[in-house]
């Protein structure tokens, strides 16, 4: 029961407590704009009228005491008044998102203008002005002279201040376009190898780094990372950006040693900012709101693929090394098929010509042998017989090995094969790594009618679903390693 009435309690205030300050803000607003300074000093003498006077008040004077007690409420910060309970409405956290690495060149502009603070810096960028950071290397300085220039007015910025990050805000909370891609939250743009590891560093170029909110991080994700953005898949949807969510949480500061949190691309989740961001999508983010999965209290390990072929893979299988219990692999069978049936990459062919495979081997093999498939039906391990010496290779390398002719890595480690003098043929099952949610099942199970977490928990069992507060981070900071 108390349980339930702090989840009610943390809900409900922070709405009230926003009903009073749109009230007062409405008063603010009728009071400056409709009445004027004339009557306001009315009020103000109504209100000692009202509240000082002897005898009983008048209607009149009581009206005067009411205008002046709004006007009161309208001068004094809402936040003073109503103070928000720490309980109400958690702080947001902010991810730092690593953009761009070793640029020659990057560009940032915002149609509300920006703010520019570096050092003890500060510089105001017009609206609609765009601005051009571009590091110039000297013998004598490992960070080199920072330079950078409006399209109007040409400033150059000292070395020893360019060794300072620099941080962008906009003016209005309108997008910062960072080489005309459009972000939200601000912008930080660093030389490479500040806080770097010295064998990751680079005195060459610059690192662009975006801070946002995580709400807003997964705004940008999850339609680049599940697709087939349809009403009737919005519980897988649901379902990733869970699942996003909690990758991020579980990773946070994952590439300190690079001064942000993660990668933009497919080494962390693949982040778009703006130009990604779909109704459908907002709408999942909105209503998983704060929740991640969890197992012995802590974020639980996450990984998604595309389609898993019919069942997912242990983690220990594919990667090697021990494998939590809610990763063990399980069946993608749904009624008398299979969810992830619909993907077109459910069964798939693959031919590779001799010729090719001499390229991307390096010479020409004499033969495949496999040794062991774990029990989805994936390869664990694939040698390579060549006349000189044979090569062995274990789990998902062997997707980065076997390049398709077409480009791209093998779809699956789980086919069949068939070599000859005219090459090698394969028939396979399923498109990438095949461990944790497999993303074609999750939209399967979601048209069958299965929840969010119905969904997750088929594919993470032992994990359960978790409303947290989020911690704080500031927006303005980078947040020191661990």
């Amino acid at each position: 029961m108390e349980v339930l009435f702090r989840r009610i309690s943390s809900r409900l205030v922070p709405k009230v407590i926003l009903t009073f300050r749109i009230l007062i803000r409405l008063a603010r607003e009728l009071l400056f704009i409709n009445l004027g300074k004339v009557k306001l000093f009315a009020f103000r003498k109504g209100f000692l009228q009202g509240f000082f006077r002897l005898g009983t008040p008048s209607i009149r004077s009581w009206h005067g005491a009411f205008s002046s007690l709004l006007f009161l409420l309208s001068i004094f910060p809402s936040s003073i008044l109503f103070p928000s309970p720490a309980c109400a409405a958690p702080d947001p956290l902010f991810l730092r998102l690593g953009l761009l690495r070793a640029q020659d060149r990057v560009t940032l502009s915002s149609e509300g203008g920006m703010i520019l603070r570096g050092g003890d810096r500060e510089i105001l960028v017009f609206p609609s002005m765009e601005i051009l950071f571009s590091p110039e290397r000297k013998e004598e300085s490992a960070v080199g002279v920072g330079r950078l220039f409006s399209n109007e007015n040409p400033r150059r910025i000292p070395a020893e201040r360019f060794q300072d990050s620099w941080l962008v805000h906009s003016l209005d909370e309108k997008p910062l376009l960072v080489n005309g891609i459009p972000y939200r939250g601000n912008v930080l743009v660093r030389p490479d190898g500040r806080d770097s590891e010295p064998e990751t560093a680079s005195d060459t170029g610059l690192t662009v780094v975006n801070i946002v909110e995580i709400e807003d991080y997964l705004r940008g994700v999850v339609p680049n990372e599940i697709g087939f953005l349809r009403p009737e898949h919005l519980a897988a949807i649901e379902a990733q950006a869970i699942a996003a969510r909690t990758y991020a949480i579980r990773n946070l500061g994952r590439h300190s040693a690079l001064g942000f949190d993660l990668f933009a691309d497919h080494r962390d989740q693949v982040y778009h900012g703006l130009r990604s961001e779909h109704p459908l999508s907002d709408s999942a983010v909105v209503l998983t709101a704060d929740s991640i999965l969890v197992i012995d209290s802590a974020p639980a390990e996450i990984y998604y693929h595309s389609t898993c072929g019919g069942r997912t893979s242990a983690k220990g299988d594919v990667w090697g090394g021990t494998t939590p219990v809610h990763l063990r692999g399980v069946s993608d069978v749904l009624g008398d098929t299979f969810a992830c049936v619909a993907s077109k990459y459910f069964r798939w062919r693959e031919r590779y010509p001799r010729s090719y495979l001499g390229k991307i081997l390096g010479r020409l093999p004499r033969g495949f042998e496999v040794f062991g498939w774990d029990t989805a039906g994936r390869i664990e391990a694939l040698v390579i017989h060549f006349a000189d010496a044979d090569s062995l290779i274990i789990g998902d390398t062997i997707r980065k090995v076997l390049r398709r002719p077409g480009g791209g890595w093998l779809r699956s480690t789980a086919f069949q094969f068939h070599y000859s003098p005219s090459g090698l043929e394969l028939e396979g099952k399923g498109w990438g790594h095949g461990v944790g949610l497999c993303q074609m099942g999750a939209i399967g199970r979601a048209r069958a009618g299965w929840n969010a977490e119905e969904i997750l928990l088929h594919y993470f069992p032992g994990t359960r679903l978790e409303y947290r507060t989020s911690r704080s981070r500031s927006s303005e900071r980078s947040r020191p390693a661990p």
